[in-house]
Protein backbone atom coordinates (compact mmCIF):
# COMPACT_ATOMS: atom_id res chain seq x y z
CA UNK A 1 0.00 0.00 0.00
CA UNK A 2 1.37 3.39 -1.00
CA UNK A 3 0.86 6.50 1.12
CA UNK A 4 2.19 8.89 -1.52
CA UNK A 5 0.26 12.12 -1.89
CA UNK A 6 -2.46 11.80 -4.49
CA UNK A 7 -3.04 14.66 -6.93
CA UNK A 8 -6.15 16.72 -6.23
CA UNK A 9 -9.30 15.58 -8.00
CA UNK A 10 -10.45 18.44 -10.21
CA UNK A 11 -14.05 19.48 -9.73
CA UNK A 12 -16.40 19.61 -12.67
CA UNK A 13 -17.08 23.10 -13.88
CA UNK A 14 -20.70 24.21 -13.85
CA UNK A 15 -22.45 25.26 -17.04
CA UNK A 16 -22.83 28.90 -15.96
CA UNK A 17 -19.15 29.06 -14.99
CA UNK A 18 -18.21 27.57 -18.36
CA UNK A 19 -20.25 30.22 -20.17
CA UNK A 20 -18.72 32.93 -18.00
CA UNK A 21 -15.24 31.65 -18.82
CA UNK A 22 -15.95 31.56 -22.53
CA UNK A 23 -17.35 35.08 -22.41
CA UNK A 24 -14.32 36.32 -20.48
CA UNK A 25 -11.94 34.72 -22.97
CA UNK A 26 -13.66 35.48 -26.28
CA UNK A 27 -15.61 38.72 -25.73
CA UNK A 28 -12.59 41.08 -25.54
CA UNK A 29 -10.97 39.97 -28.83
CA UNK A 30 -14.35 39.91 -30.60
CA UNK A 31 -15.08 43.40 -29.26
CA UNK A 32 -11.73 44.69 -30.47
CA UNK A 33 -12.24 43.27 -33.98
CA UNK A 34 -15.79 44.67 -34.06
CA UNK A 35 -14.58 48.13 -33.03
CA UNK A 36 -11.70 48.04 -35.53
CA UNK A 37 -14.11 47.13 -38.35
CA UNK A 38 -16.57 49.90 -37.54
CA UNK A 39 -13.92 52.54 -36.87
CA UNK A 40 -11.70 51.79 -39.87
CA UNK A 41 -10.68 55.11 -41.52
CA UNK A 42 -12.68 57.02 -38.88
CA UNK A 43 -10.21 56.88 -36.01
CA UNK A 44 -8.50 53.56 -36.67
CA UNK A 45 -6.23 52.57 -39.55
CA UNK A 46 -3.03 50.65 -40.37
CA UNK A 47 -0.87 52.77 -38.07
CA UNK A 48 -3.05 52.02 -35.03
CA UNK A 49 -3.30 48.35 -35.98
CA UNK A 50 0.50 48.16 -36.15
CA UNK A 51 0.80 49.93 -32.78
CA UNK A 52 -1.78 47.58 -31.24
CA UNK A 53 0.04 44.47 -32.45
CA UNK A 54 3.48 45.87 -31.61
CA UNK A 55 2.57 46.89 -28.06
CA UNK A 56 0.75 43.60 -27.48
CA UNK A 57 3.86 41.67 -28.51
CA UNK A 58 6.17 43.99 -26.54
CA UNK A 59 4.22 43.64 -23.27
CA UNK A 60 3.64 39.92 -23.84
CA UNK A 61 7.34 39.28 -24.33
CA UNK A 62 8.05 41.41 -21.28
CA UNK A 63 5.93 39.05 -19.16
CA UNK A 64 6.95 35.73 -20.74
CA UNK A 65 10.65 36.36 -21.28
CA UNK A 66 11.29 39.07 -18.71
CA UNK A 67 9.06 38.57 -15.69
CA UNK A 68 8.69 34.80 -16.01
CA UNK A 69 11.98 33.42 -17.35
CA UNK A 70 14.45 36.18 -16.37
CA UNK A 71 13.17 37.55 -13.06
CA UNK A 72 11.19 34.61 -11.60
CA UNK A 73 13.32 31.66 -12.70
CA UNK A 74 16.62 33.46 -13.33
CA UNK A 75 17.01 31.31 -16.44
CA UNK A 76 19.56 33.58 -18.14
CA UNK A 77 21.65 36.70 -17.62
CA UNK A 78 21.44 39.93 -19.58
CA UNK A 79 22.94 43.41 -19.54
CA UNK A 80 21.25 45.93 -17.26
CA UNK A 81 19.57 47.79 -20.12
CA UNK A 82 17.89 44.56 -21.34
CA UNK A 83 16.68 43.79 -17.80
CA UNK A 84 15.24 47.30 -17.51
CA UNK A 85 13.55 47.06 -20.93
CA UNK A 86 11.98 43.69 -20.10
CA UNK A 87 10.83 44.98 -16.68
CA UNK A 88 9.16 48.00 -18.31
CA UNK A 89 7.62 45.85 -21.07
CA UNK A 90 6.16 43.45 -18.50
CA UNK A 91 4.83 46.36 -16.44
CA UNK A 92 2.83 47.46 -19.47
CA UNK A 93 0.70 44.30 -19.08
CA UNK A 94 -0.76 45.76 -15.84
CA UNK A 95 -0.36 42.56 -13.80
CA UNK A 96 0.83 44.23 -10.63
CA UNK A 97 4.31 45.06 -9.30
CA UNK A 98 7.22 43.00 -10.63
CA UNK A 99 8.46 41.73 -7.26
CA UNK A 100 4.95 40.71 -6.16
CA UNK A 101 4.35 38.93 -9.51
CA UNK A 102 7.61 36.98 -9.21
CA UNK A 103 6.90 36.02 -5.60
CA UNK A 104 3.40 34.79 -6.46
CA UNK A 105 4.69 32.84 -9.43
CA UNK A 106 7.40 31.15 -7.36
CA UNK A 107 4.78 30.14 -4.82
CA UNK A 108 2.65 28.82 -7.68
CA UNK A 109 5.49 26.60 -8.93
CA UNK A 110 6.26 25.45 -5.40
CA UNK A 111 2.65 24.38 -4.75
CA UNK A 112 1.20 23.69 -8.23
CA UNK A 113 -2.42 22.54 -7.92
CA UNK A 114 -2.07 21.83 -4.21
CA UNK A 115 -3.04 23.81 -1.14
CA UNK A 116 -0.99 26.99 -1.15
CA UNK A 117 -1.11 27.57 -4.93
CA UNK A 118 -2.21 31.21 -5.30
CA UNK A 119 -3.89 30.66 -8.67
CA UNK A 120 -4.87 27.05 -9.13
CA UNK A 121 -8.04 26.45 -11.16
CA UNK A 122 -8.79 23.51 -8.83
CA UNK A 123 -8.65 25.37 -5.52
CA UNK A 124 -10.08 28.51 -3.89
CA UNK A 125 -13.50 27.88 -5.44
CA UNK A 126 -11.99 28.86 -8.77
CA UNK A 127 -13.99 28.00 -11.82
CA UNK A 128 -11.34 27.60 -14.49
CA UNK A 129 -10.05 30.76 -16.11
CA UNK A 130 -12.05 33.23 -14.02
CA UNK A 131 -11.06 31.51 -10.80
CA UNK A 132 -7.36 31.84 -11.58
CA UNK A 133 -7.24 35.54 -12.40
CA UNK A 134 -5.60 37.95 -10.02
CA UNK A 135 -6.78 41.41 -10.98
CA UNK A 136 -4.71 44.56 -10.69
CA UNK A 137 -5.04 46.06 -7.24
CA UNK A 138 -5.76 42.77 -5.55
CA UNK A 139 -2.19 42.19 -4.40
CA UNK A 140 -1.55 42.44 -0.70
CA UNK A 141 1.53 43.44 1.18
CA UNK A 142 2.52 41.53 4.27
CA UNK A 143 4.48 43.03 7.12
CA UNK A 144 8.05 41.86 7.51
CA UNK A 145 8.75 40.00 10.72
Amino acid sequence: MSYAAQPPVPHRITWHAFLGNMFGVFAPPVGIVYAMYHLWHRGFDWLYLALLIGMYLFSGLGVTIGWHRLFTHRAFKTPTWVRATLAIAGSMSVQGPLLWWCAQHRVHHQHSDTEGDPHSPHLHGGDGFLGTRTWAGSFTRTART
